[in-house]
């Protein structure tokens, strides 16, 4: 694992060059982590009703960024929040999956219908 010192960092191109080092051709390629922006919970004292609430607001977390050669979708990414709540997205690398057509992707990925 990778620790980056700055989100405005792009990481892809990081990824890229472990990748061209490593010569890895399917799997795990590396994993970078770096502190960023995010959305989570802080507690609330509601002194009104005396209860203890929960408000969305914006913090720093720390994210951690797979990159993987997948045997289908080919060079591609998970960005992971490591704080609660967990959103996460998993983006395939277009330029990389320009060479399938989304028919042959969908019918080797989905059950017939």
């Amino acid at each position: 694992m990778i620790y980056l010192n700055s989100s405005h960092i792009d990481k892809e191109p990081i990824a890229r060059d472990i990748l061209a080092h490593d010569g890895v051709c399917s799997g795990l390629v590396c994993v970078l982590s770096s502190v960023e922006p995010c959305w989570s919970f802080d507690i609330h004292r509601n002194r009104e009703k005396k209860k203890l609430e929960l408000q969305l607001c914006r913090r720093k977390c720390l994210f951690l960024y797979h990159y993987q050669i997948h045997p289908v979708f080919g060079f591609l990414h998970a960005r992971i929040q490591t704080w609660f709540p967990f959103p996460h997205s998993d983006l395939p690398q277009r330029s990389r999956m320009a060479g399938a057509t989304d028919a042959s992707r969908r019918s080797r990925l989905l059950p017939a219908a």
